[in-house]
């Protein structure tokens, strides 16, 4: 998702949140390599995958409260990703050398900590929502709708964590499955804002311009044509594909007049642009 969005939009907010969980996805990496019962790695006990889950999901939701600022203005976002790296960073590094606050103890269960820290994130994830919903005329209403689905996901995810006393309980894996819809619905909301809507329209401005009833040409600086409509190639007698890369001057233009002498085409020579004729 992180490169999809980097790749395909110039939208900071979308590109935003996709780094910012993909980072989460780091810290989530370790958060399986060390879950008790993982054939990976020696673990003793489910402290440690439960600290690496705390600290993703705190990266989340602040993340997340962040996000609707950024529709307002231009952002570099390569330092704010390399930030959200070394904040991950310093996230694992903490569980592994043993800095990050006790999470869960086996046979007792959950710790004051992981309890609160879960509120804590349930009650950013909410102002996030509010003040999402204050800037949604910002966002398309399918990112706007799916954003805020996740989101409230997010919330239900993390209640259920506040509710078990083994990692294999079932409010852990309601919350995990919860976890696992919330990523869908932001990751449809961020695919469907980015790439499927652009080439949505892209393919309906297409069959537009072949409703043009007039014969029309998109053609380069050097005369080339790059893109007919239905009616040029019908004019012509040839198919688009046969049309293009043609000149249009030798095409359309009158023939005793030089290129350099023409109205249109010097136009092109001086303004190395598309330009319709």
């Amino acid at each position: 998702m992180t490169v999809i969005s980097w790749n395909f939009t110039k939208n900071y907010f979308a590109v935003f949140i996709a780094i910012a969980l993909g980072w989460c996805g780091f810290i989530d990496l370790f958060h399986i390599l060390l879950y008790k019962g993982m054939p990976i790695l020696p673990v003793e006990n489910a402290n440690q995958a439960t600290q690496l889950w705390i600290g993703a999901r705190l990266l989340q939701a602040f993340a997340m409260l962040a996000a609707p600022f950024i529709l307002i203005r231009t952002v570099k976002l390569v330092p704010i990703s390399l930030l959200l790296g070394l904040v991950s960073a310093g996230i694992v590094t903490a569980v592994l050398f043993g800095f990050f606050p006790t999470a869960f103890i086996d046979s007792q269960g959950l710790t004051a900590f992981k309890i609160y820290s879960e509120y804590l994130i349930i009650a950013v994830l909410a102002v996030a929502l509010v003040l999402l919903w204050q800037r949604r005329t910002y966002l398309s209403p399918q990112m706007t709708f799916g954003i805020s689905l996740s989101m409230l996901t997010m919330m239900a995810s993390e209640f259920a964590f506040t509710q078990y006393v083994s990692v294999y309980a079932d409010a852990n894996l309601i919350g995990h499955i919860l976890k696992v819809y919330s990523y869908w619905f932001i990751y449809m909301a961020l695919v469907e804002s980015t790439i499927k809507e652009p080439f949505s329209m892209l393919s309906k401005a297409a069959s537009t311009y072949d409703t043009i009833p007039d014969p029309t040409y998109i053609v380069n600086s050097d005369q080339t044509i790059q893109q007919v409509n239905l009616a040029a190639a019908k004019l012509h007698g040839l198919t688009a594909i046969e049309l293009t890369g043609r000149s249009i001057h030798e095409l359309a233009h009158d023939p005793r007049v030089k290129a350099k002498d023409c109205p249109v085409c010097s136009q092109l020579l001086q303004e190395p642009q598309e330009f319709l004729t």
